[in-house]
């Protein structure tokens, strides 16, 4: 199980450069135009399940799942005891 976490935590952390890491951040700031392969490749994703009508039980209640962003999962890495 020790094994399974360090090799977790070690692929969710990536080493940038300080250029790479400012790359990243000017691309996130300034997102490129949007392709057609990337928008063929959109279209082709699944769906979710839509929700019930009002009124009516939602039968994908209980499989729904939240999982939490990258981000927030990093900050809980960063911060011992949370």
């Amino acid at each position: 199980m020790r094994e399974a976490a360090a090799v977790n935590a070690q692929a969710a952390c990536v080493n940038l450069s300080e250029r790479d890491s400012l790359r990243v951040l000017a691309l996130l700031e300034n997102p490129p135009a949007l392709n057609a392969k990337l928008l063929s490749a959109a279209k082709d994703l699944p769906q979710p399940p839509r929700p019930c009508r009002r009124g009516t039980k939602n039968r994908f209640a209980s499989s729904t799942i939240e999982l939490p962003s990258i981000a927030a999962r990093e900050f809980q890495l960063s911060m011992p005891g949370v």
